[in-house]
């Protein structure tokens, strides 16, 4: 995370960064879904455990990003669309984009 810091002070900041947010659980479940039916294995980061890390380090970008916006994506593939399209246009009418 020290890397990501100084990149990000020496570099021009994003005028908008999205996480696409959803609990570790959830996206296990997604993924294991997915691999059922692509007949894959799942990667060794694929778990409960690693998920649950990555998402809390991905959490601290918020920090370090002041622009970033968090999408609630446990929500129908629509409903995400949704709100990312209103988060863009948003930044986009205050001149934010």
């Amino acid at each position: 995370m020290h890397l990501v810091l100084l990149l990000s002070q020496e570099n021009p900041q994003p005028d908008l960064l999205l996480l696409l947010d959803c609990p570790a659980q959830l996206a296990l479940e997604r993924i294991v879904q997915r691999a059922k039916k692509g007949g894959k294995p799942l990667s060794r980061f694929e778990n409960l455990s690693d998920l649950t890390l990555f998402r809390e380090r991905y959490h601290m970008l918020t920090g370090i990003f002041p622009k970033t916006r968090v999408i609630d994506s446990s929500k129908p593939f629509c409903e995400v669309w949704n709100d990312i399209e209103s988060v863009i246009l948003e930044g986009v009418l205050n001149g934010r984009l």
